[in-house]
């Protein structure tokens, strides 16, 4: 190996172990995904051996080279879509990336890129912009997709005569159907209770009885609230010292 290429390789293996220290950067890891979709929508995930693939490549490893276990990620990204490549230019572009301190914002990885608010919006990008609709015009098309959105969903509900129901009202119900209709019960049987029948008002919390008996809680502090529930604490067991029980509030 000659001088020269052995400080090379000595560079690259300082940036690799740089690389490997840093913390993750969360726009690299975003763009490092929307390059893989993009070159899915663009080239049916292989890129040509051109001019604009090499701009994408160089530019796909610069962030590549922001992550953890860089030197790996990028190995494999280019034994992926760039198989093509000959050993020599992976090892100068995989330096080049560890070297560059370049950043781009929307626009400027779009005009980098060449991508087209059509590709933009089939591989679903959204820290890369387009060269064809400007920031200030993707913001008017989603705002007006949300309006949309938003007219549909009213739409829905004065079709189905049912208002949507808020999170705490959802959480409600569920322990309510759970409920006897009457006499007082442990709290800690109604969210076993909901475990055992896989409530879909809690579904977005762990199936552990840890995470879903804070939510249990605040939920039946929000039937209190609004008169559904009545609560007491009674003396537990004799490692709990304390419980509290729940009924169905009385009519009035």
């Amino acid at each position: 190996m000659s001088v020269a290429a052995a400080r090379q390789s000595i560079r690259r293996e300082a940036w690799a172990d740089l690389a490997s220290t840093r913390p993750e950067d969360r726009v690299a890891r975003l763009r490092s995904d929307e390059v893989t979709r993009l070159i899915w929508v663009r080239d049916k995930g292989r890129l040509p051996d051109d001019d604009n693939s090499r701009r994408l490549i160089a530019f796909a490893l610069a962030h590549l080279a922001r992550l953890a276990n860089a030197g790996e990620r990028i190995s494999s990204f280019l034994a992926r879509y760039a198989d093509w490549m000959p050993d020599a230019q992976r090892r100068d572009a995989t330096a080049a990336a560890f070297a560059s301190s370049r950043r781009w914002g929307a626009d400027a990885a779009a005009r980098e890129l060449g991508v087209t608010f059509a590709e933009r919006t089939s591989a679903r990008l959204r820290t890369i912009g387009s060269i064809d609709v400007d920031a200030e015009a993707r913001a008017a098309i989603q705002k007006d997709k949300r309006r949309q959105r938003e007219k549909e969903r009213r739409l829905r509900e004065r079709l189905s005569g049912q208002p949507r129901l808020s999170k705490p009202e959802r959480r409600l119900a569920a322990i309510l159907s759970s409920l006897p209709p009457e006499g007082w019960w442990d709290i800690g049987s109604i969210t076993q209770e909901l475990i055992r029948s896989k409530s879909v008002a809690f579904d977005d919390l762990g199936k552990d009885t840890g995470s879903l008996r804070p939510a249990v809680h605040r939920a039946v502090k929000y039937g209190v609230e609004q008169g559904t529930l009545e609560t007491r604490i009674v003396p537990g067991t004799s490692r709990i010292a304390e419980t509290l029980q729940v009924r169905r509030a009385p009519l009035a």
